[in-house]
């Protein structure tokens, strides 16, 4: 099982006479990898990310796949473009919108999304390791933008994935929530799971790759 991206270049603005964002950026990870994103308010993070979740394409570059459990050392790779609705099903990303129905509670944008994956035995660890007993029948528009990412996080337990791409995932959180979801990303490597996330502060987990932008 491998992730890898190579030669990934983008511009902002029309073609090769935009200007340039990031040029041959690249990085391959294995089972249990994580990799940090980091850059000034610009630098191009954001964009990245979508390439890579593949919700952008890149002017030059690829991002290649091999989301199967088996430890051949002959990985059979595909590129994003040959099937993105297959790379689609292997994926999760958090963008900076919290993608919480605000008319919906708690419980119901919960109960929606394990519906959705199939996966209806996640809600209750994801409500106990979120802590969101207190807020389970209030309404999301209702609540704080710190509470409403922390839905949003509570997804990721919702959905089984071999990579989370995760941009800016502790906005609006308190130091408690951050290391919680620090746990969490720390138990999902640890599964063998690969994590690309983007951050302005540090990352405090005893493993993990920096890419700076």
């Amino acid at each position: 099982m491998l992730f890898s991206f190579q030669n990934i270049t983008h511009y902002f603005g029309d073609g090769f006479a935009g200007i340039p964002l990031f040029e041959d950026v690249g990085y391959t990870m294995l089972p249990g990898g994580l990799l940090i994103v980091k850059g000034a308010n610009g630098s191009g993070k954001t964009t990245l990310l979508k390439i890579l979740s593949g919700l952008i394409t890149p002017k030059n570059g690829f991002v290649f796949y091999d989301f199967n459990s088996g430890k051949s050392f002959d990985p059979k790779v595909t590129e994003i473009s040959e099937d993105y609705k297959a790379y689609f099903k292997h994926i999760h990303y958090l963008s900076h919108n919290d993608a919480v129905d605000p008319i919906l509670t708690v419980k119901e944008n919960l109960e929606f999304w394990a519906g959705l994956n199939d996966l209806k035995e996640g809600i209750a660890p994801a409500i106990k390791f979120f802590k969101l007993e207190n807020v389970l029948d209030k309404e999301c528009r209702k609540l704080s933008a710190g509470w409403n990412r922390r839905i949003a996080l509570a997804r990721l337990i919702l959905r089984k994935s071999s990579l989370w791409i995760l941009d800016e995932p502790f906005t609006n959180l308190d130091e408690e929530v951050i290391d919680l979801t620090l746990r969490m990303i720390a138990s999902f490597c640890d599964q063998g799971g690969m994590v690309i996330l983007s951050c302005h502060q540090e990352v405090n987990l005893p493993f993990g790759v920096e890419l700076k932008l």
